[in-house]
């Protein structure tokens, strides 16, 4: 983001959004702009309207299996998304991350790039979350003379990766429809079972049944998230609360759980939760920060 936004610039995101996209925009002094995403989609009218009106310099979007709310974008929405950014003369930074763990079956859409006709779209993804968490090897696909600037700017930074790391990416990709039809069988039974305990402990909740990816988004009656997290972590449980993801201290009604642990563990760590969720309501922290009337 650094290459593509001078202060002041707009940037636009996704809200609720992955937490580093929005840090990235803040600390090279964007002005943030929002559009509105739910596990059901995005608004296409609104991110049209965005793009027409505000023609932000550059849109980070994650439309595959989006942190947090697992929705997946279609081939139109697609299409339209890279025809509105180049009328607008915005960039796009389409975060591929969790493009690989499908779960369900059914055709994927294709990537975002492949409707790019002018070299606008930047790709970042990486190996870690379908093979390891651990294994922090990254890309980036753009044009020729993008790359050249990236590498500029990556130098500032350190001056290559672990090859140990790069390698390893490189033995596991040659075996990887094995390993994404692995994951996807684990992760799959790992999903069901959250939602299966959320169901049933807290019946009053309303996850999202994302068709891929690491996380649901749930929905609560209450706006607790940031408490209930508090509460949580006493219990030995750290959910993410929905306003870590959004801007200006929004989405107290959600949180983000992950379903990267096995299914014994996930129901545990629900009974937990629901226990800090009780405890939350039964001892309502007070309001913080300025109070507008």
């Amino acid at each position: 983001m650094e290459l593509l936004v001078d202060e002041g610039d707009e940037v636009l995101l996704e809200s609720p959004t992955y937490p580093h996209g929005l840090d990235a925009a803040r600390r090279n002094g964007a002005r943030v702009r929002t559009t509105g995403v739910t596990p059901q989609g995005w608004d296409m009218e609104y991110l049209v309207d965005a793009f027409r009106q505000r023609r932000p310099s550059v849109a980070y979007m994650i439309p595959d299996f989006h942190n947090p709310t697992g929705a997946l974008m279609d081939d139109d929405e697609r299409r339209v998304l890279v025809r509105e950014a180049r009328r607008a003369g915005s960039h796009l930074i389409i975060d591929e991350s969790g493009a690989e763990l499908a779960i369900d079956s059914g055709d994927l859409p294709a990537p975002v790039a492949a409707y790019d006709t002018d070299g606008r779209v930047l790709t970042v993804g990486s190996v870690a979350k379908l093979f390891w968490g651990g294994l922090r090897v990254g890309w980036v696909r753009a044009t020729p003379p993008m790359v050249t600037r990236i590498m500029a700017i990556r130098q500032r930074v350190d001056l290559a990766g672990s090859v140990h790391d790069q390698l390893t990416a490189t033995h596991l990709l040659s075996d990887v429809l094995r390993i994404r039809a692995e994951r996807s069988r684990q992760l799959r039974r790992n999903r069901d079972a959250l939602l299966s305990a959320l169901r049933e402990r807290l019946p009053d909740w309303r996850p999202s049944v994302p068709g891929g990816g690491l996380v649901l988004w749930a929905a609560m009656p209450q706006p607790v998230a940031t408490a209930l997290s508090e509460a949580a972590i006493r219990h030995g449980v750290h959910p993410a609360a929905g306003p870590v993801f959004g801007v200006d201290g929004t989405l107290e009604r959600y949180l983000r759980l992950a379903y990267t642990r096995p299914p014994d563990v996930l129901v545990d760590a629900v009974d937990r939760l629901a226990a800090a969720y009780a405890e939350t309501l039964a001892h309502p922290s007070q309001p913080r920060g300025q109070l507008y009337v």
